[in-house]
């Protein structure tokens, strides 16, 4: 009888520890050109297999949205155009403050590029830290708080 109950409680421990880990389906925003490849880019396939519906957002139409439009989301994702050199790929960012102040949920800076050091033999840190940084930011979801995950790619690269 011991034996059983043991089993038992340890198989509610294990459902648990699975039901905890497992991805929830969120919507998550991502600003195009701070991609590479769109919807088969690094961060929309990582948000996609956690789960996640994922919306490509270009330039044009960040710029004109409202902080309600933006707050509508469970995270936006400013990614890593393989390391792009300066900031035209943030321009629409910039020029709308809207999405930053929906932002108010996790957010997670990423002061480097982690699509260019996974394309070029990083493989395994930068996938990781994909991972956990869009899984960070999307943390909140049906919360009614907007996460963020930002990354710096190399916009700044030579900016002293």
């Amino acid at each position: 009888m011991l034996s059983k109950i043991r089993v038992a409680i340890g198989a509610c421990v294990l459902a648990s520890t699975f039901a905890a880990t497992e991805a929830r389906a969120g919507t998550v925003a991502i600003l195009e050109p701070t991609v590479t490849g769109g919807m088969s880019s690094q961060e929309a396939q990582r948000a996609i297999a956690q789960g996640h519906t994922v919306t490509m957002i270009s330039a044009a139409q960040w710029q004109t949205m409202t902080e309600a439009q933006f707050s509508a989301y469970d995270a936006l994702i400013l990614g890593d155009p393989t390391c792009q050199v300066g900031d035209a790929a943030v321009s629409a960012a910039a020029a709308n403050p809207a999405w930053a102040h929906a932002a108010d949920g996790n957010v997670i800076l990423i002061g480097s590029d982690p699509v260019f050091h996974y394309t070029y033999g990083g493989v395994y840190g930068a996938g990781v830290l994909m991972d956990r940084g869009i899984a960070f930011a999307t943390a909140q979801q049906g919360t009614g708080r907007t996460g963020a995950y930002i990354t710096l790619s190399c916009y700044y690269h030579f900016v002293s």
